[in-house]
């Protein structure tokens, strides 16, 4: 048996592969010509080596074996390193697409349009409309714990109150129905009485009054405003605790109020006496006043009267008083400050040079006594 009939042989005996024996039998033709093999040159000269078909076929598994170790640690590696780029990739696309989801609903959401319920947070409004057409009282008293107070005239006879309610808390009745049942109304030939004093309920009243002269007023807010707008009367008497007073074309003879954490503008006052306090605030008085006592703790203190004025009483803490009275008023009294100057520019006043402490000698309408002093501001006092 030669070679030939030997691979073949082997061959169906299923020693070899049909690929290794054609290639073999491909080498004995080519008496050990190089051949391509797996893309791997294998040059084999078999009769100067004196191989043997067996010894052929043996380094032939050989080479197989080494092939397919090679290919096996090649695969180990790279499945190890597959593996460990699939973790950080995989890892890294879960974080940034989180990122992006919470950036796109960060910028893309109006959170206005967003509420969400939370037990005993709840809010409801409502409105209720109080007509009093016959009533001619001439005493009007207002008490609200939270909420604000307008009063302004109309052209008719009668009162007009219109209340926006809201209510917090857990309630199991309308806002409505909370308002009647936590308020005191009376409405008779003397007096006009409106109270709230449940802080659960924010109140903001609109006082719609005939235009005609009131004896007095009694206005008390805990937390709100209070406004005024072409009223006249005999007496004011404002007090807040947290809120801003605001009054335009106002008459009284008197008008006192009352502040803690909020300011207190007064335009068009026309009053013969006024009272003005507050802590944390600005106080501001344009008019006319006959005797006007303002003072403040941390705030600016000023008076821009268009009449001449008996006394005048002016004080702040932490802040600049200012007044300003016509160039025919009288001038007389006192100006100091602690840690300020006072500047003074009136006719017929000599010159302060900033001094801390000013004596007023100046003859015109009225006694024009003036008592202004400040700690740590300055006292300004003008011809207007």
């Amino acid at each position: 048996m030669n070679e030939r009939e030997r691979i073949i042989d082997l061959i169906k005996r299923g020693v070899i592969s049909s690929a290794e024996g054609l290639t073999l039998l491909e080498d004995i033709a080519n008496q050990g010509g190089p051949k391509e093999r797996n893309g791997r040159a294998i040059m084999v000269d078999w009769q100067r080596r004196g191989l043997t078909t067996e010894t052929k076929v043996a380094r032939v598994h050989q080479h197989d074996a080494q092939t397919v170790l090679r290919a096996e640690q090649t695969y180990h590696i790279a499945t190890t390193s597959t593996d460990a780029d699939t973790d950080t990739v995989g890892k890294r696309p879960l974080r940034y697409l989180f990122r992006r989801s919470v950036r796109n609903v960060i910028d893309n959401v109006d959170w206005h349009d967003v509420t969400r319920r939370l037990p005993g947070g709840q809010s409801r409004r409502g409105t209720k409309t109080f007509d009093f057409a016959d009533c001619a009282a001439s005493v009007v008293a207002v008490t609200v714990a939270s909420g604000s107070v307008r009063y302004r005239t109309w052209n008719k006879a009668g009162f007009r109150i219109t209340a926006n309610v809201r209510v917090y808390g857990r309630s199991d009745s309308e806002p409505v129905r909370a308002l009647l049942d936590h308020s005191v109304i009376r409405a008779d030939a003397d007096q006009l009485t409106f109270s709230v004093e449940d802080k659960r309920l924010t109140v903001d009243l609109d006082v719609q009054l005939p235009r005609r002269s009131f004896d007095h007023f009694d206005t008390q807010v805990l937390n709100g405003d209070v406004g005024f707008d072409d009223v006249h009367g005999q007496d004011f008497y404002v007090k807040l605790a947290n809120g801003n007073l605001r009054a335009h074309t106002l008459s009284a003879s008197m008008f006192e109020v009352e502040n803690v954490n909020g300011d207190v503008s007064l335009r068009g006052l026309r009053a013969q006496d006024a009272v003005l306090s507050t802590v944390n605030g600005d106080l501001t008085v344009m008019g006319t006043v006959n005797a006007l006592h303002f003072q403040t703790v941390n705030g600016v203190a000023r008076a821009d009267l268009h009449a001449a004025a008996e006394t005048i009483v002016g004080a702040s803490v932490n802040g600049n008083v200012s007044v300003s009275l016509p160039r025919t008023a009288a001038l007389s009294g006192n100006l100091q400050t602690k840690f300020g100057h006072v500047v003074v520019q009136a006719h017929g006043v000599p010159d302060a040079q900033q001094a801390h402490q000013v004596e007023l000698n100046r003859s015109g309408e009225k006694s024009g006594r003036l008592t202004l002093t400040t700690g740590a501001g300055d006292i300004l006092l003008f011809d207007n």
